[in-house]
């Protein structure tokens, strides 16, 4: 077996996606990573997609450690509380999120906590994974940082984001939908179908940064 093959093996082993799901993913046969072969810069470029926290340069040729530094950060992601009011990044409700629109944040009508989080600078709220259907990837209670985007924000396609709907929030792996004016919505457990899910249904767009794993 080529050393790529076996480092794409490793990655994929690390996301928690099964051999014949990504093989789908990237549009070749079942198998695909049994052989010896060489991979062209299209296959390449798709995988890198598809695994965003594996380090390229790593998966071509070997050096240096798998994970991105942005992927190395969040593992030692730590929150802090906040000393001073405001402070910080706030840890919404679930019930705040319905009253945000595509403009504008409403949190001060809530006594929400308040986290310094060096990692996660940019971030505009932090909320709670509720469920199993991201898991292992994030995990039921986990706290995950979301930056909000304006609704007609170009989709990273294989990233994961917030969407709230009129059915409440989602946090979910967004891909490309064969249907015109819809995303493709993904969960990593793969006992959790997909959905396609249409974007003027979508009332509160942000993608998330990171997480915190709770022990």
């Amino acid at each position: 077996m080529s050393k790529i093959i076996h480092r794409i093996k490793q990655a994929i082993d690390f996301k928690g996606i099964g051999v014949r799901e990504f093989c789908n993913m990237i549009g070749v046969s079942h198998g695909f990573l049994t052989k010896e072969r060489e991979i062209g810069n299209e296959k390449v470029s798709k995988i890198i997609d598809i695994l965003p926290e594996i380090d390229p340069i790593w998966l071509l040729t070997g050096k240096g450690e798998m994970l991105a530094t942005a992927q190395k950060k969040e593992g030692n992601t730590y929150a802090t509380p906040s000393m001073k009011p405001k402070e910080g990044i706030p840890l919404l409700p679930i019930e705040a999120l319905a009253n945000m629109d595509s403009e504008d944040i409403l949190i001060l009508q809530y006594d929400c906590e308040y986290f310094v989080i060096p990692t996660f600078k940019g971030a505009d709220f932090l909320i709670a994974v509720r469920g199993e259907s991201m898991s292992p990837k994030y995990n039921n209670g986990d706290i995950v940082a979301c930056q909000k985007l304006p609704l007609d924000s170009f989709f990273q396609w294989n990233h994961i984001y917030m969407l709230y709907t009129e059915q409440g929030p989602l946090i979910k792996r967004v891909k490309k939908s064969g249907k015109e004016g819809y995303i493709s919505v993904v969960s990593d457990n793969l006992d959790y179908e997909p959905f396609e899910l249409a974007r003027n249904h979508i009332k509160l767009l942000a993608i998330v940064l990171g997480v915190i794993h709770l022990e």
